[in-house]
Order: structure tokens, then sequence, then C-alpha cells
């Protein structure tokens, strides 16, 4: 990616609906399941691994 893709995360979500909706996606991706199953865990942790990614770019573009 580059520093201009970073950029324009930093950008995006600094916004307060930027704000809003990462809010948001960290409260029911980040959430435990109310199961076990292994199928729901995998895609929780894939849930997980977005915001992370997303929070990452966000923190690239603050530095630029």
């Amino acid at each position: 990616m580059s520093k201009e893709t970073f950029r324009k995360y930093a950008e995006l979500f600094q916004t307060q609906l930027g704000k809003e909706v990462l809010k948001d996606l960290q409260t029911i991706w980040k959430a435990p399941p109310n199961s076990l199953d292994v199928g729901a865990l995998s895609h929780l942790e894939g849930q997980r691994h977005v915001i992370r990614f997303i929070e990452a770019q966000i923190k690239k573009g603050e530095k630029e």
C-alpha cells in the first residue's frame, strides 16, 4: 500500500462518521462468540483481523 492510501485511512477514520463506524465494527466484531463452534471462532478471528488491519492503516496514515 502507498503512503497516500494510509493517509486516506487516517483521514476517513478521523471524521466523526468514520469514528462511529469503526467503533461499531469494533463492538460487533471483537465481541466473544455466543458459541464455541470452530467455524464461528474462525469467522470471528477473520473479522478481528479486518479491524486490526484498519487500525494499522490509520496509525500509518497518522504518521505521514
